[in-house]
């Protein structure tokens, strides 16, 4: 994690900011900021300004650091408390209204910093299962599938007796 930003109590529903969350988690912050720009929801006022926030975070931090690196290791968005609001009902009741809130937690990680060749991560081989313990295997499934059509055919028999047994 190289820099940290959050928005808290902000005046949208989670669910409606978690739309536009899912278009930018994992981007480069640039590309992030760019597909901000031509997202028409209200949510991306308030994302944008967190990203803001947290590029600037890192160039104050680390000041050799290169805006270009710079992806978005994590989004999340909490919940908050919601404003209850009453609102008049049929037969003289009341009902709440809930005005929900957000909480926005970002976080920034630098690409050059976690260069990894995928080639080592991919090369790890699991151990393969002995044969007598996929031979073991293979008999339990083919027990089951010859086993159940007969269980089907003998409860639809059970059924049908009853269904005549009824209508007489």
């Amino acid at each position: 994690m190289i820099s940290k930003a959050k928005a808290s109590f902000l005046r949208i529903s989670p669910r409606k900011t978690r739309l536009v969350a899912d278009l930018i988690r994992g981007k480069k912050a640039i590309d992030a900021l760019y597909i901000l720009q031509h997202v028409n929801k209200k949510a991306k006022v308030y994302l944008a300004e967190v990203l803001k926030a947290a590029i600037a975070n890192a160039k104050k931090r680390y000041e050799k650091l290169d805006e270009t690196d710079l992806y978005i290791s994590k989004l999340t968005i909490d919940g908050g408390p919601f404003l209850a609001r009453y609102r008049a009902a049929s037969m003289g009741r009341a009902t709440m209204i809930k005005h929900r809130t957000s909480h926005i937690n970002l976080e920034l990680d630098s690409l050059a910093a976690n260069k990894q060749p995928q080639e080592q991560v991919s090369s790890k081989k699991l151990p393969l299962p002995e044969k007598e313990e996929a031979v073991k295997l293979q008999k339990k499934t083919t027990k089951r599938k010859t086993e159940a059509p007969e269980k089907a055919a003998k409860h639809a028999r059970k059924g049908a007796a009853k269904t005549t047994k009824e209508a007489k």
